[in-house]
């Protein structure tokens, strides 16, 4: 089978969707398919422009040049790109979703389109999201067969726009290889944070609750890996200050791979305030390591975070807040390993090895002789 992945980013971007398009197709190259990806050629978040065509990790990688926003980026060159694949699979609700289906016609590919949490990772324009998704989403999708929800949430939320034959729910798989063997020698107080830093994950919550915190819990102190996207540090820094912590706080920006891991190892807890994931990636690569998270319920963390089994459930809204992380702070040696490891083991179900399975199944269920008939 020869798949294309289409995606506004990917590889050396950071993020969640260049994480699952990376994955899935190393994934699906070990099973002996051809997974090539379509991308961009201008890195947002590396502020660079990358070659047109590259070789990662044994998979082709061609990019296109755009016009157009951030959001809504416009390559029509894409078109020209799709003629030696059997499958189509798009990451996100954007030009290439809207554009590819409007063509369909024309490259007649059969269409996979992965929702990632759709466009409602803020209330910003709640309003006119809410019209162009009812309409303009809704037209765009029912040229596609078959729409990935990649958690319960989304899924919920798609239903009222797609027919039930069309619509999967396939986990995010995750590379947690790199932190299955991490052994953990806990710095007392630590919290660890991951993310790039926008608005959806409220991280001045957690610099919030820190003043508390700390006349009970005087080693308590804040870690912050991510690039700052939108440009929210000189606030969250300003913020800290205000508060009387920003000796507390350490914003450490972009990092290897070697330095997460090392973050994760003396994390005391892994901590997300977010409003919204569409899935949760950073938090499955935190338990895969053993560390035991404290996490808003949103995206994946509700099925994977079982209170006081796996981790513990936060709202992040009230002084109940302080009191759910003084717990966990608090908790005897023995507890917190026992917790750690049985999030690790948790975590190991989104591992690619078994999460690819379902994918190659939405594969084959549309390239079914009968499915076939509906896009050919």
């Amino acid at each position: 089978m020869k798949i294309v992945q289409v995606c506004r980013q990917f590889y050396p971007g950071v993020g969640g969707i260049e994480s699952v398009t990376l994955g899935l197709s190393q994934a699906l190259q070990e099973h002996g398919h051809r997974s090539d990806v379509i991308t961009l050629r201008k890195l947002f978040s590396l502020g660079m422009v990358a070659n047109p065509t590259e070789w990662v990790d044994g998979i082709n990688v061609y990019r296109l040049p755009h016009v157009g926003i951030r959001r809504y980026p416009v390559a029509p060159a894409v078109l020209s790109l799709l003629a030696p694949y059997d499958i189509i699979h798009i990451h996100a609700i954007d030009f290439f979703t809207d554009f590819l289906t409007a063509t369909r016609r024309i490259h007649r590919k059969p269409i996979v389109v992965m929702t990632h949490g759709g466009f409602f990772h803020t209330r910003r324009f709640l309003l006119f999201k809410h019209l162009y998704f009812r309409t303009i989403t809704r037209l765009s999708l029912s040229g596609a067969n078959a729409i990935i929800c990649d958690s319960p949430h989304d899924y919920n939320l798609f239903q009222h726009i797609v027919p039930p034959h069309k619509l999967y729910t396939c986990a995010i798989g995750v590379n947690v290889q790199p932190y299955i063997n991490i052994q953990k020698q806990i710095e007392p107080g630590l919290l660890v944070g991951i993310g790039r830093i926008v608005e959806n994950k409220r991280i001045e919550r957690l610099i919030q609750l820190l003043p508390a915190l700390a006349l009970h819990l005087p080693d308590v102190h804040l870690v912050w890996i991510g690039d700052d996207e939108q440009g929210r540090l000189a606030h969250l820094l300003t913020y800290a200050q205000e508060l009387g912590v920003a000796s507390r706080v350490q914003f450490l920006g972009k990092t290897s791979e070697m330095q997460m891991q090392e973050q994760l190892r003396r994390a005391h807890l892994y901590v997300s305030s977010a409003s919204y994931e569409a899935f949760g990636i950073s938090t499955i690569e935190a338990m895969s390591s053993a560390t035991v998270p404290v996490v808003t319920p949103t995206g994946i963390h509700p099925e994977v975070v079982h209170d006081g089994r796996t981790g513990f459930i936060c709202t992040f809204e009230d002084h109940r807040s302080v009191d759910c992380l003084r717990h966990a702070l608090t908790l005897s040696s023995a507890s917190l390993d026992n917790i750690g490891q049985n999030a690790r083991v948790e975590a190991a179900r989104y591992s690619w090895t078994p999460v690819v399975k379902s994918y190659l199944d939405v594969y084959d269920s549309i390239l079914t002789p009968k499915n076939r008939m509906s896009w050919s």
